[in-house]
C-alpha cells in the first residue's frame, strides 16, 4: 500500500515538473509574442479586419482571398481598442490564446492515443519546435484554423466512443468553422469523413430505420448537419457583402490561380526550412536549435510511418480508429505540403507540428519504457525535455533581440501625424489604421495580376475619387510589386516623402528663368511650396508664378487638374501636399 502511495506520489511530482517546464515555455512563448517584430502578412490581417470594423466589405470593397471569419475577431479588437498600436499586440495576446488552445486540443488527443505523460511531453515538445514557431506568434488566422480542426478530430472521437449525435454535430460544426477561417484545413476533415462513410456501407444493410440509427449509420446525419451551419454562415455573410459569386471566386478560383503563380514564379523547396538559418533557428550555423528540430522532425516522422501501419493492428476497434484518424491527418497533411500546395512558406507547416509532438511524444515514452531503464522513466523523460528547454530558451532569447520598436514607433508617428479622415493606398498595410483609396492594399498584385480574372480597376480614377493625398509604399522596392502602369501612374503624380510615404506633389526643375512648365495635381487640398529645398515664403529671391498669379504665400490651396507655373530664377521647385 506504501509503495503504491509512493509510487503515485512521485508520478504526481513529475507531471508538476513537467506543468512548470510547459510553463516556462509558454511564458517565453508570450514574451517574445509582445516583442516580436512584425511580418507584412499581420499589417495585411490588421488592415483588412479595419476595413470590416470601418463599414467596408471583403470582395466588394477590397480585395480579399480568404475565408470571412478571421476579420470578426480582428475587428472587434480594434473596435475595442480603436486606432491604436495596443490593437496590435492584443491581436497577438488573441493568437497566443489559441496556441494555447491548439496546445489543450493536442494533449487531448494524446491523451486519448495512450496516457496523461505522454499527453504532457507532447505539449512541452509543441512549445519547443523552432520549426514553424515563428509563424505560430504571428497575426494570421492559422493558428486558430489549426486548434478548431483538433478540436474536431478529438470531439469526434468522443462521438464515435460515444455513439452521441450532438458530440457528432458538434464535430462536424468544429471542422467547418476551422475551414471558416483557412480553406488548407480540409485535409484534417478527410479521415471523419472515411471513417463515416466505412460505417455507413458496412451497416446500411439493416433495413429498420431504428435498427440503422442503433447500429450508428446515421452518424453522418448530425456531423454534415454540423459541417452545414457555419458553409451557410458563410454564405449568408457573402450575399449580404453584395458581391456573392466574386466572394465565392476569390475564396477558391482566384486564391488557386494566385497562390499557383506565385509558387511557379517564385518556387520554394519543401526543405528550405531545414537549413541552417539564424531567422528561423535564432542562432547561426549548426546550432543546437537547428539539431533539436530535426531530431524531433525526423524521428516523429520515422516513427509515424510505424504508427500508421500498426494503427489497424489492435484488438480494440476505438484505438485503431483513433490512431488511424490521427496517422491520416499527418500523412495527408505532409502530402499536401510537399505534393499541393503551390507556396511552401513557412505557415504550411504549422498543421503538421501538433502531430510531430504527439509522435514524437509516444516514441520518447515508448523508449523510456525499455525493461532496462524502465526504472528510470520519469527521471530520463524530465531530464530530456529541460535539456530541451534550455535550447528553446536560447532560441528566444537570440529572438528576443529582433523587437517591433522601431514599427510601433513608425505607425504612432503615421497616426501623429496624419489625419483619420484621409484614405491611402498602402502597398504593404503597415498604416493600418486608414481606409483605402483603391481596391487593392496590402497584396503584391502586380505579381500575379494576370491571374485575376476581372480588369484591375482604374488606378488614376481611384486616387482621384477617393482624393487620395498620400501612398505608403514602406521601402521603394515595394513600388515593384505594382503593373508597370500603375508605377508609372504614381511616379507622374506622387513625390517621395518622409514615414514610407509617397505625397501628392510635383518636383519641377527650372534649368533657366521664366519658363512656364506645365504639370497636373491628382489630388486636391493645400500643398507647400519649396525652392531648391527650403521652404519658398514671399521675399525670396525667385518669383514665382503660378496659374499666372505671383505666389505670395509657401501654403497653395490646388485643385485637382491641369496648372502652369514659372520661376524668375533656376533651380529647383516643388510642390508638396501638406498633411
Amino acid at each position: 500500500m506504501l509503495k503504491k502511495l509512493f509510487a503515485h506520489k512521485q508520478k504526481l511530482t513529475f507531471y508538476i515538473v513537467l506543468v512548470i517546464i510547459l510553463g516556462y515555455l509558454l511564458n517565453w512563448h508570450y514574451r517574445l509574442i509582445l516583442i516580436r517584430y512584425f511580418d507584412i502578412d499581420e499589417f495585411a490581417h490588421l488592415h483588412w479586419g479595419y476595413n470590416l470594423m470601418a463599414g467596408e466589405y471583403p470582395y466588394r470593397d477590397f480585395f480579399y482571398i480568404f475565408p470571412p471569419f478571421f476579420l470578426y475577431p480582428v475587428a472587434l479588437i480594434i473596435s475595442v481598442l480603436g486606432r491604436s498600436v495596443n490593437a496590435l499586440i492584443s491581436a497577438r495576446v488573441m493568437i497566443f490564446l489559441a496556441f494555447c488552445g491548439m496546445g489543450l486540443t493536442t494533449f487531448l488527443i494524446t491523451r486519448k492515443l495512450r496516457n496523461t505523460l505522454t499527453a504532457l511531453i507532447a505539449v512541452v515538445v509543441l512549445s519547443i519546435l523552432p520549426i514553424p514557431s515563428d509563424k505560430m506568434l504571428e497575426i494570421r488566422p492559422d493558428n486558430i484554423a489549426i486548434f478548431l480542426s483538433l478540436a474536431g478530430l478529438y470531439v469526434f472521437m468522443l462521438a464515435h466512443e460515444k455513439k452521441s449525435q450532438f458530440i457528432f454535430f458538434l464535430a462536424g460544426l468544429f471542422f467547418s468553422l476551422s475551414l471558416g477561417f483557412v480553406p488548407k484545413t480540409i485535409f484534417f476533415l478527410i479521415p471523419p469523413m472515411m471513417i463515416l462513410i466505412f460505417d455507413f456501407i458496412t451497416k446500411s444493410s439493416v433495413i429498420n430505420f431504428k435498427e440503422l440509427k442503433d447500429a450508428g449509420s446515421l452518424h453522418f446525419l448530425p456531423f454534415i448537419s454540423g459541417i452545414s451551419l457555419p458553409l451557410l454562415v458563410i454564405i449568408l455573410l457573402f450575399i449580404y457583402y453584395q458581391k456573392p459569386i466574386l466572394a465565392i471566386q476569390s475564396i477558391t478560383s482566384i486564391s488557386a490561380a494566385i497562390t499557383t503563380l506565385l509558387g511557379a514564379k517564385f518556387y520554394m523547396r519543401p526543405d528550405i526550412f531545414f537549413y541552417p538559418n539564424d531567422t528561423y533557428y535564432g542562432l547561426p550555423g549548426y546550432s543546437a536549435p537547428f539539431l533539436l528540430n530535426h531530431l524531433i522532425y525526423f524521428s516523429a516522422a520515422l516513427f509515424a510511418i510505424f504508427f500508421m501501419l500498426s494503427s489497424l493492428s489492435h484488438k480494440d476497434n476505438g484505438k485503431c480508429l483513433r490512431e488511424f484518424m490521427v496517422g491520416t491527418s499527418f500523412f495527408l497533411n505532409l502530402y499536401a505540403f510537399v505534393y499541393i500546395f503551390p507556396l511552401k512558406h513557412a505557415q504550411y507547416l504549422i498543421p503538421l507540428t501538433p502531430f510531430i509532438s504527439i509522435f514524437f511524444a509516444i516514441l520518447l515514452e515508448k523508449i523510456t519504457r525499455h525493461r532496462l531503464i524502465h526504472k528510470y522513466q520519469m527521471t530520463l523523460i524530465v531530464a530530456v525535455l529541460v535539456y530541451f528547454s534550455f535550447i528553446a530558451r536560447d532560441m528566444y532569447k537570440a529572438k528576443s533581440r529582433w523587437t517591433n520598436q522601431a514599427t510601433i514607433s513608425n505607425i504612432n508617428n503615421i497616426l501623429t501625424a496624419i489625419p483619420k479622415e484621409e484614405k491611402m493606398f498602402d502597398l504593404t498595410g503597415e498604416t493600418v489604421f486608414f481606409r483605402d483609396g483603391y481596391y487593392f492594399c496590402c497584396l503584391p498584385y502586380g505579381q500575379y495580376d494576370e491571374g485575376i480574372p476581372f480588369q484591375l480597376p482604374n488606378l488614376e480614377k481611384s486616387l482621384r475619387d477617393n482624393n487620395v493625398h498620400l501612398i505608403h509604399i514602406g521601402e521603394e522596392s515595394r513600388l515593384g510589386i505594382l503593373p508597370a502602369y500603375h508605377q508609372s501612374i504614381i511616379n507622374t503624380y506622387y513625390i517621395k516623402d518622409k514615414l514610407g510615404m509617397m505625397t501628392a506633389g510635383k518636383k519641377i526643375d527650372f534649368e533657366q528663368g521664366n519658363i512656364i512648365k506645365n504639370f497636373e495635381i491628382i489630388a486636391k487640398g493645400n500643398y507647400i511650396l519649396y525652392w531648391n529645398g527650403a521652404v519658398r515664403v514671399d521675399g525670396s529671391e525667385a518669383v514665382v508664378k503660378l496659374d499666372d498669379n505671383d505666389v505670395r504665400s509657401e501654403n497653395i490651396y490646388l485643385s485637382t487638374g491641369k496648372h502652369k507655373i514659372a520661376a524668375s530664377q533656376k533651380g529647383e521647385l516643388i510642390l508638396k501636399y501638406q498633411y
